[in-house]
């Protein structure tokens, strides 16, 4: 008799945990209590601006008289240093940063300012003072510095690298695995370390 009832109270308390913590369906979208008929057109995302503090990875290259491509700016690649190069410490050694002026030092080209520029805006303007230097130049550049964090409540909170020039929420929480089953998806805070976003 103590033993049914103690099974039957055991068989109570679970069934009371399983329906409270239950999550519906519903919580679980994130874009649910949209209107039907509300018609979205696409935006257009800002091209980013460099500013200081930023990191830029630029490589310069030209052709030697007895036709090889020379990379003026980052020493040969060995087979040591290259995983340095690919990792976020890579970006310290590699990279270039910008200053409190927005200007980057390029070692034989100089300094060459970039606060307040695109991406493309930047390589344009090294392309401009590398041909000064040097003949026949190509130059690449690229944002190193993209980083952002994802806290609270989601499968993997941390800092992640994003290698792209624009970052949506929803991609950023993607990359943390996604809002855990007690996340609220309502309540999504974005900090940015600057004024104006």
């Amino acid at each position: 008799m103590f033993k049914v009832k103690r099974i039957n109270i055991l068989f109570l308390i679970f069934s009371i945990v399983l329906i409270v913590s239950c999550t519906s369906q519903k919580e679980l979208a994130y874009l649910n209590n949209l209107p039907e008929d509300e018609t979205f057109f696409p935006i257009e995302v800002p091209d980013y601006i460099i500013k200081t503090r930023d990191v830029l990875y630029i490589t310069v290259k030209a052709m030697s008289l007895d036709g090889f491509i020379n990379d003026l700016l980052i020493p040969s690649r060995t087979s040591s240093n290259q995983y340095i190069a690919s990792s976020e410490a890579g970006n310290y050694l590699y990279g270039y940063d910008v200053d409190e002026l927005g200007n980057i030092l390029l070692p034989v080209i100089g300094t060459v300012k970039v606060g307040g520029l695109t991406v493309d805006e930047a390589r344009i303007a090294v392309q401009a003072a590398a041909d000064k230097v040097f003949n026949n130049t190509t130059v690449e550049c690229k944002l190193l510095s993209f980083k952002f964090t994802v806290i609270g409540e989601v499968k993997s909170p941390g800092t992640y690298v994003n290698y792209y020039n624009y970052l949506t929420v929803f991609e950023a929480i993607g990359r943390a695995g996604g809002v855990n089953d007690y996340g609220r998806r309502d309540k999504v805070q974005i900090i940015r370390p600057f004024e104006g976003g």
